[in-house]
C-alpha cells in the first residue's frame, strides 16, 4: 500500500480496515486474473492521475467459487508504482 494509507490511518486502523475486507468476503484461497481496467484517479496528495485497475476473481474461505471479486487500483508517483486502493465486493451472479 501507499505509506500514506498507514500514515493517515495509524498501523492499527489500517490493519482494522484491511481485516474489514477480509471479513467481508472471506480470504482469498485462489484468485483469477479477470481483467485490466485504464481510468483516472483524483487525489488530495497526488492530483489526477492515470491509474490501472487489476481484477482478480477468488476463491474465498467462506463462499463458493469466484464469489468475490478483488479489484487493486495502482498508479505511479514520484516514488514509484503505490496501490492506491484496494476493495472487495461479491459478484452479481453468485449464489452465497
Amino acid at each position: 500500500m501507499d505509506p500514506s494509507f498507514l500514515t493517515s490511518l495509524g498501523r492499527s486502523r489500517a490493519e482494522a480496515a484491511i481485516q474489514t475486507l477480509f471479513d467481508y468476503c472471506g480470504r482469498p484461497v485462489g484468485l483469477q486474473f479477470d481483467r485490466e481496467e485504464a481510468r483516472y484517479m483524483m487525489s488530495t496528495a497526488y492530483g489526477s492521475r492515470p491509474i490501472r485497475r487489476f481484477k482478480y476473481a477468488s476463491t474465498p474461505t467462506t463462499q463458493g467459487k469466484d464469489a468475490c471479486i478483488w479489484s487493486v487500483d495502482v498508479m505511479n508517483t514520484e516514488a514509484g508504482l503505490r496501490v492506491a486502493y484496494v476493495r472487495a465486493g461479491h459478484r452479481l451472479d453468485a449464489t452465497p
